[in-house]
């Protein structure tokens, strides 16, 4: 005999309240306008680091971390973040900062903010960017801090890109060490987005000339796709909102994950075009045929220690795209896979305090 489906009354209403919690969580993520953007900002506590801007080029800007005034014999950290999220991931909120673990332990941080990219960007390339503005930023670096050597520090893209800065540039000695999170190499092994790419059917150049106008692809663009690229994780996105909406501390982080991940910046139309050119769908990086300035890069070429981290279950940039870079081999290398997401293992998982911890022995033992 089929047995009726039982439930008591607090059961009902635990659940009531737990519906009534998750749909208020949800409003929250959304904003009618600026003010209510700006509230939430402070209320999540989002990028708790105090910094100071010192030196602006177009839209970008360089940022220091003035927690680090007080004197250290370590030569500073660039950190160079993606080019389609905003850079405060990696400050996200109290104890969930890989920047403020570093400043507390003495290290001087250093961070690129691109800005909002727009028209003036139409034209703005990837050379230009490499050999022109991290250059550039580079030497006010040098300047700001009277040291002569950095540590680079890439994610996401920007770790595509301090690759690339290294693979040209490690060979004149200022560069001392160069940590890759969640960055792929390998494009051929990319993925989702390696298939979405393809030749045959991304017409790259019709999607990129019908944004030149603007300078820049659209965010709206860019991250359409992001949520199919594993659907399952969409799902118990919300999935663990309502299990875990009671807590505090979930929900703060939740929010703040939230707002990071749509809180979105266009990407300039020339870079974007040769990324998915070269890199995604002719894998010239890794083969060792991309052209930056004049010069021909091979990944051999770099002569630091290398940080390679992963994440096990990547859903952006497969651990197998990041793998075996084809460079010459030093003994300070380290290849490190740890569990988590793509942003989950930076900022979310319990397992960023051993990243972060991590990532500092790795920059001061290569001092």
């Amino acid at each position: 005999m089929k047995k009726e489906f039982d439930i008591s009354p607090e059961q009902i209403e635990e659940i009531s309240n737990k519906c009534k919690n998750f749909w208020e969580i949800l409003e929250k993520t959304q904003f009618k306008s600026l003010d209510e953007k700006q509230k939430a900002w402070r209320e999540i506590g989002l990028a708790p680091t105090l910094y100071n801007t010192i030196y602006t080029e177009n839209t970008a800007k360089l940022n220091y971390y003035i927690d680090n005034d007080k004197k250290s014999n370590i030569s500073p950290v660039l950190i160079i973040p993606s080019l389609i999220n905003k850079n405060y991931t990696m400050d996200l909120i109290k104890d969930h900062s890989m920047i403020s673990h570093l400043v507390k332990n003495n290290i001087p941080v250093y961070i690129i903010d691109w800005g909002e990219p727009g028209i003036e960007h139409g034209d703005y390339t990837l050379d230009e960017m490499i050999d022109g503005t991290i250059n550039r930023i580079v030497k006010r670096i040098f300047r700001h801090s009277g040291k002569k050597h950095i540590h680079i520090l890439g994610q996401c893209i920007g770790g595509v890109i301090s690759t690339i800065y290294a693979t040209k540039y490690s060979s004149q000695g200022f560069i001392k060490s160069m940590t890759n999170i969640t960055s792929p190499v390998d494009f051929s092994k990319g993925g989702k987005l390696t298939e979405w790419t393809n030749p045959k059917t991304f017409n790259l150049d019709k999607i990129v000339n019908s944004f030149k106008e603007n300078g820049a692809i659209s965010p709206q663009f860019i991250h359409a796709g992001f949520p199919f690229l594993d659907l399952n994780m969409t799902f118990n996105k919300y999935r663990n909102l309502f299990n875990l909406v009671d807590n505090d501390e979930f929900v703060t982080l939740y929010r703040a994950l939230d707002f990071w991940g749509n809180d979105n910046i266009p990407y300039p139309c020339e870079i974007f075009r040769k990324f998915n050119r070269d890199l995604y769908q002719e894998n010239k990086l890794f083969k060792g045929e991309l052209v930056i300035g004049d010069q021909k890069l091979n990944l051999k070429d770099i002569k630091i220690p290398l940080f390679n981290i992963m994440a096990k279950h990547d859903h952006v940039f497969p651990k197998e795209a990041a793998l075996n870079i084809p460079k010459t081999k030093n003994k300070a290398d380290i290849d490190k896979i740890y569990e988590g997401g793509h942003v989950t293992i930076l900022a979310g998982l319990p397992a960023r305090f051993e990243l972060y911890k991590d990532i500092e022995n790795f920059i001061k033992n290569n001092e």
